[in-house]
């Protein structure tokens, strides 16, 4: 234990029952964050699935456009000027895999990381014979399964 904590419980124990309420809540919160390792992780797991699953032909891609254009509303609807910031820092990302594919470490089944410089997003990627395939635009500290609904299942694949 912290040789703080029993400082640190004497003085909350000291705040006012409201104020001990909403330390409590934000405590109990943070007990269910992913750590950043976690969350790159899931991260892995998610994207290596994602990879085979697209590999296997059992989903289509959908244009990175599409995805970039949701994600620059957000940021727009956040500040003016920041979604259009975000789409160029995109759009340099993925000239940067096109150009150097293997600059990149392979971090997992052909899995590799591309991390969005001034914004906390990283591309992850696979590289096939005829094309890069990004499986995920992925918040740094997002669990993945935010995205999951945006994968097109094939029609054949709904009747197994």
């Amino acid at each position: 234990m912290h040789p703080n904590i029993e400082e640190l419980a004497k003085e909350t124990m000291a705040l006012d029952i409201e104020d001990r309420a909403l330390l409590a809540g934000k405590l109990l919160l943070s007990l269910d964050e992913p750590t950043p390792s976690e969350v790159e992780r899931l991260w892995l797991d998610e994207a290596e699935r994602r990879l085979e699953s697209y590999r296997a032909g059992r989903v289509q891609g959908i244009p990175a456009d599409e995805v970039f254009r949701e994600a620059a509303r957000y940021y727009e609807s956040e500040a003016a000027g920041v979604g259009l910031s975000f789409i160029a820092a995109l759009h340099k990302a993925v000239d940067e895999i096109v150009e150097f594919p293997l600059a990149t470490q392979v971090l997992r089944a052909g899995i590799r990381k591309k991390v969005l410089r001034h914004f906390s997003y990283n591309l992850f990627y696979g590289i096939e014979t005829d094309c890069i395939v990004i499986v995920a635009v992925a918040h740094q500290r997002k669990r993945p399964n935010y995205w999951r609904t945006r994968l097109k299942i094939r029609s054949s694949d709904l009747a197994k």
